[in-house]
């Protein structure tokens, strides 16, 4: 099996970018921060394309040390803020796990230190506390948070979603934070209907049952 080592994310300032980080989320410096002038026929213009003269980074890693890989490009300049959309190709949210499983103090904490709350807290499971809320670093970057890990939640995710009827339709609203994605079961099924959402880098079953 594959695993995850790190995730590479561009910030338009790399040094509020590490306190950030450090301070809302726990993450610790592992190597760097690096500064780095580039030179024709070199590893990182290779990697970065020849574009990039100069540029800065640094290697963080959270408690499970699976890391971070923060760029600050300084020619051409990094300006201005995420803007990826959820819909759009590419990686658009980290999700990290709360520490004790507090949501709430997490989202509290991301939004004191000048990130931003941008959804409700869902509840996937009231009995076990399993729950998670999207957030933003002061950068535009989405960051998912959980209360579990997403091997505990993978089988845990409930249809909290009331059940809706369009033009004899059976549709089922998902997560409002995926911009309210609409699935339509067109025909009626005697056995339950498994439905494979893909979320969070990882696959997460939910069950339906008729």
């Amino acid at each position: 099996m594959t695993a995850i080592t790190h995730i590479g994310m561009t910030v338009s300032n790399l040094d509020a970018a590490i306190n950030w980080y450090k301070e809302a989320l726990g993450f610790r410096i592992i190597a760097g921060p690096f500064d780095m002038k580039t030179e024709e026929g070199d590893m990182t213009r290779d990697l970065q394309g020849e574009k990039v003269k100069h540029i800065r980074n640094v290697h963080m890693s959270a408690s499970n040390q699976v890391g971070i890989e923060l760029f600050e490009f300084v020619v051409p300049e990094t300006r201005g803020e995420a803007s990826r959309k959820p819909w759009e190709p590419g990686i658009f949210h980290l999700c990290v796990v709360a520490e004790g499983g507090d949501v709430h103090g997490m989202a509290k904490k991301i939004e004191k230190t000048g990130g931003k709350i941008i959804s409700k807290i869902w509840t996937l499971d009231e009995e076990k506390g399993y729950c998670l809320v999207y957030c933003q670093d002061p950068f535009g970057n989405i960051i998912e948070v959980y209360s579990h890990s997403t091997e505990q939640n993978r089988f845990m995710l409930t249809v909290n979603e009331s059940w809706q009827f369009s033009n004899g339709k059976k549709v089922m609203q998902m997560h409002p934070c995926l911009e309210k994605q609409v699935w339509h079961l067109d025909s009626p099924h005697p056995l339950p209907v498994w439905v494979y959402l893909l979320y969070s880098m990882s696959s997460i079953i939910v069950t339906i049952s008729d």
